[in-house]
């Protein structure tokens, strides 16, 4: 199976994109569709908040699932090394003290709102469906 779909630059493209993975993969395990789910989310989120173009999106699926996102952004990702007062950047900051105070078995994403922390992605996902 093989599937594309092209999204917007805009933050709902995220969700758009995670549902049409969803669909696609419906036949598959629910850990594999949520793995891909969560890596789909990371992967548009940077197209919408770095390259800010619109995006396409493949997914591949035979013997192994691939998923592909391209967008129109002229730059190469880099590896930063931010200060400590950057929001991003970090990679391995999950690991870290910081986030293990609030997610104790550092999985990513874990979202804080409005002091709560919810450190399961498709929770976190269906918490931001449903909120915002």
């Amino acid at each position: 199976m093989m599937a594309t779909r092209r999204f917007s630059c805009r933050p709902q493209s995220v969700t758009a994109a995670r549902l049409f993975v969803r669909d696609r993969l419906g036949d598959q395990a629910l850990e594999i569709v949520q793995a891909a789910e969560v890596m789909t989310s990371e992967l548009a989120s940077n197209c919408v908040r770095h390259a800010r173009t619109d995006f396409e999106l493949a997914i591949h699926a035979q013997e192994q699932i691939r998923i592909e996102v391209s967008d129109g952004g002229e730059g190469r990702p880099r590896l930063l090394s931010p200060s400590p007062r950057e929001l991003s950047g970090r990679d391995f900051d999950h690991l870290k003290p910081p986030y293990l105070a609030i997610n104790r078995k550092g999985q990513v994403p874990t979202l804080v709102h409005d002091g709560r922390a919810i450190p399961e992605g498709m929770l976190a996902n269906e918490y931001i469906d449903e909120t915002f």
